[in-house]
């Protein structure tokens, strides 16, 4: 359980470093790929580098698809929030934990009693709910539901992409080097679009990435650490896990906002974080 719990808090810390980042005009995306740099680099901190060297990796092409994908829903996930606001991102992200849940009970074959399946579906409503802010008053344009989509579909297929590589390649332990790879072909991604854009790069972008990319590299170690012993000590599957630790994460960041930031729930939040506790208590139900 105490992986779960740090998994939620590096992932909800990440709410701190946006909140600076817009405060101080830190440039996102030169942060973003230095944060990835900063990532690969404590991952050799936990590998065998002659192991990675000399080791078959079946779990490559999905290591790349993975860090490919990283870079390419941040850019996405920019461009939706510029557009559409902040709370559509949001939504879009948090929605994609039906990807998991689907693919864990109709091909994986993970039990789904009814009481989980009614945690499912609240837990998806708690997310909308708990992510809901005011409209932005945009014009409205039907080529802008794209980017909200690409966002949706991007995250769904990188949480399925960890639950496969979980799945079938580490069932036990053995996945710091897939998670350092990731975060490295994520970052040599990141440095080929700084390196065509041709931007100046300031030192305080620098230093905003190398503070992110500290928490980061530990939120997804902490996803496959949690994975493995909420199965072996709960027999939690997959398809429960991804909404659990959304829902949790939600709760966490939503807290953070209001305590720190003074952000203001409205009664759509609030019942939101109401159905998200009821939801979780289902899903832990037997």
């Amino acid at each position: 359980m105490i992986e779960l719990v740090l998994c939620v808090i590096t992932c909800s810390s990440l709410l701190l470093f946006f909140k600076i980042f817009e405060k101080y005009h830190i440039d996102f995306f030169q942060a973003i790929v230095f944060n990835y740099i900063t990532c690969a680099l404590l991952g050799v901190l936990f590998i065998d580098i002659n192991h990675l060297a000399y080791e078959p990796k079946p779990w490559m092409p999905i290591a790349i698809a993975l860090g490919s994908l990283f870079i390419s829903i941040f850019y996405l996930s920019s461009q939706t929030t510029r557009l559409l606001g902040i709370s559509t991102a949001t939504i879009a992200m948090k929605l994609a934990v039906v990807f998991p849940i689907i693919i864990g009970m109709f091909i994986y074959g993970e039990r789904a009693a009814f009481s989980k399946i009614i945690g499912i579906v609240l837990a998806l409503v708690a997310v909308i709910l708990c992510s809901w802010k005011e409209r932005n008053h945009h014009e409205f344009n039907i080529k802008l539901l794209l980017y909200p989509m690409a966002v949706w579909l991007g995250s769904g297929a990188c949480d399925s992409l960890v639950q496969y590589a979980k799945i079938h390649n580490f069932q036990k332990n053995g996945s710091e080097a897939f998670i350092m790879i990731v975060f490295a072909i994520a970052a040599l991604w990141g440095l080929i679009i700084l390196l065509f854009n041709r931007n100046t790069i300031r030192i305080k972008n620098i230093i905003g990435g190398i503070s992110l990319g500290i928490p980061n590299y530990f939120t997804m170690y902490f996803v496959f650490k949690a994975m493995t012993a909420l199965k072996e000590q709960y027999q939690i599957d997959s398809s429960i896990f991804f909404p659990i630790n959304n829902i949790s994460i939600v709760l966490v960041s939503t807290a953070i906002a209001v305590l720190f930031f003074k952000e203001k729930l409205s009664q759509k939040n609030l019942l939101g974080l109401i159905l998200a506790v009821i939801a979780t208590l289902l899903l832990f139900i037997d």
